[in-house]
């Protein structure tokens, strides 16, 4: 009976030691928000943060795809395991993101994940953030807390150039009238 009581204090310690330690790490966007124009490429990095180990994982992004679209994901370089960018799914679904390590050490602190390519299609304000996720140390599910990042579109503006070209075909316009 004694035994059996250790046993349970112990592993309700180990339990709590380790949700503390897997509870205070994340997965991030950088930059968290953003403004770009329209047509515009650009990249937003997804990095873990605060890990004590991290192995390896996979995850789906939601994204605001009438807003934004996401062209590819790219790896970071420490993922020496088939590391795989994902593929479009369906509507503002980017599916199977998948990253591991083999040669390399689990990652520790502070870690780039990954890096997404986009390009912004239309005005707005649009998002990313995580679907279906899986985070391991090679031993344990991690469970990090998730972020998003929010991208606002804007509308190309008109050049300095373009105002005073139009500004010199209205006066041309208007001194071609005065003298007929």
């Amino acid at each position: 009976m004694f035994n059996r009581m250790r046993i349970g204090i112990i592993a309700i310690l180990l339990s709590v030691t380790f949700s503390s330690t897997v509870n205070s790490a994340s997965v991030d966007f950088r930059p968290s928000s953003q403004n770009v124009v329209t047509g515009e490429m650009f990249t937003v990095d997804i990095v873990g943060l605060g890990f004590t180990g991290l192995a390896g994982g996979e995850f789906d992004l939601f994204f605001s795809e009438e807003f934004i679209d996401i062209n590819s994901v790219v790896i970071g370089d420490n993922w020496d395991f088939a590391p795989d960018g994902g593929t479009k799914g369906s509507f503002g679904v980017w599916e199977f993101v998948a990253f591991d390590t083999f040669v390399n050490a689990p990652a520790m602190g502070d870690v780039l994940i990954a890096t997404i390519n986009l390009t912004a299609v239309a005005e707005g304000v649009g998002n990313i953030g995580f679907g279906y996720s899986f985070f391991s140390d090679g031993v344990i599910d991690l469970v990090p807390t998730l972020g998003t990042t929010d991208i606002t579109v804007s509308a190309v503006p008109l050049p300095a150039a373009a105002w005073l070209f139009l500004s010199g075909l209205g006066l041309i316009g208007f001194t071609a009238k005065k003298k007929k």
